[in-house]
Parts: structure tokens; C-alpha cells; sequence
């Protein structure tokens, strides 16, 4: 199982009233209206999310936000579960933290998939790296198949209306990996040349790059209904 962890600078951050929840999806199967046609263990997948609400100590208005962080297996015939387990977490995150939401974590979905969607229709939030994300590449695996499998699957979600992007980490795309397979020193040599690169070596075991942005928290109002 992957885990999650939320972590915060103890100087600038403090952890809010709302202190942190832990949703277990499997403990949280859609209604049977949803599931009727499905094996009952289709939403079982062992995966969980994690939201803290945290509040900076400098602040004179002592506001809080909520940050939520998740991993979702990678099961792309599953992804209708996916999408409920995105909206039963969003929904607890929204009843016990309020409006000012930052999301983030390898949601192994790609662009415009379900679970892409609901956040970016059905929850109002917007993706850190939307303007680039068809190029933008967060994780590569050159033995996954033909061709191998280079795409976004890392996201950073903020809510608009009380936070503005200030910079973020610019990402690789498919043409920069590429163009750094020559250097032997930094990828594990593969049995046959893939189309797309893999981001494994013995310096970066990982097939997955750093997503991140700085934000300000802009709106200092708090409305009676967080769907306003």
C-alpha cells in the first residue's frame, strides 16, 4: 500500500480547530444504486485520504485552510470508482474544514478522466498545472507496455476563490525526457529502446516527478454556505 502524509512547518504553520480525518475508502462503499451491477469487491482497492486543517500562526484573522492529499490505485477500468471515492473524500473534507481547500497527491488519473472531472466540474477546483498538462509529464515508466507510458497523473488542487497561485515547479515533458535518454549516467539501461523514457535511476528511484506550488490565501470572508 502507498501511504499518505501531510506535513508543515511548525514556525509558520499550526494544525486548526478541525484537527485532521482519515477516510478509508473501503469503509465507505457507494449506495446500491451505484453498486448493484458490481462485485462487491469492484470499490474495495485499500486506499485511503488524509486532510489537516492548519492555520498560519502569523495570521491576525487566524483563517484556516484544509489540505487533502490521497493515492489512487492505478486501475484504469476502475476509474467510475475512483470518481466516487474522489467525491465521499471531498464531501468529508468540505463538512469539517470549510471552503479554503488545497488537494494534492497521485490521483493516477489522466486529464479529463472521471475523477478529473468531478473536481474540475463537480467541486469547482482548479488544477495547478492546467494550462500544461497535455504535455506535462509526472510519471514514466518505459516497461509498462508499447511504447511505454509517460503522462500527468500528480495533480495540485486549489479552490479559486481563496487561493492565487503565486509560481510552481515547472515539470518535464515527453520531449525532455527524450532528450536527457542520452545521458547513460542518469536513466537504468532498458533491453530494448522505448519510445518514452523512464524516470528510474539509481540517484531518483522513482517513476514519478515532484509536483508543487506556492499559494496566497486571498479571500479572508467565510460564507455560511461553502457551495456559494
Amino acid at each position: 500500500f502507498d501511504r499518505c502524509v501531510v506535513a508543515w512547518r511548525r514556525a509558520k504553520l499550526e494544525m486548526g480547530p478541525g484537527g485532521h480525518r482519515v477516510l478509508f475508502f473501503d469503509d465507505h462503499p457507494p449506495p446500491m444504486a451505484i453498486a448493484a451491477e458490481c462485485n462487491p469487491s469492484y470499490f474495495n482497492t485499500g486506499i485511503a485520504g488524509l486532510a489537516v486543517e492548519l492555520r498560519v500562526r502569523s495570521d491576525p484573522g487566524r483563517r484556516c485552510f484544509t489540505v487533502a492529499t490521497t493515492q489512487l490505485s492505478w486501475e484504469p477500468a476502475k476509474s467510475d470508482a475512483y470518481a466516487w471515492q474522489m467525491h465521499k473524500f471531498l464531501s468529508v473534507v468540505f463538512q469539517f474544514a470549510g471552503p479554503r481547500i488545497l488537494l494534492c497527491g497521485d490521483l493516477n488519473s489522466l486529464p479529463g478522466a472521471q475523477p478529473y472531472q468531478f473536481l474540475s466540474q463537480g467541486c469547482g477546483l482548479e488544477s495547478v498545472y492546467r494550462d500544461s498538462e497535455g504535455a506535462d509529464v509526472t510519471c514514466s515508466r518505459s516497461n509498462s507496455g508499447q511504447g511505454g507510458f509517460a503522462a500527468m497523473t500528480d495533480y495540485v488542487w486549489y479552490a479559486p476563490k481563496w487561493f492565487c497561485v503565486q509560481k510552481r515547479i515547472e515539470l518535464l515533458t515527453v520531449a525532455d525526457l527524450q532528450a536527457r535518454r542520452a545521458d547513460e549516467h542518469t536513466h537504468i539501461p532498458m533491453d530494448q529502446d522505448p519510445f518514452v523514457p523512464s524516470l528510474l535511476a539509481a540517484s531518483w528511484p522513482s517513476d514519478h516527478l515532484l509536483v508543487g506550488a506556492f499559494f496566497e490565501l486571498t479571500n479572508p470572508e467565510v460564507m455560511d454556505e461553502w457551495g456559494d
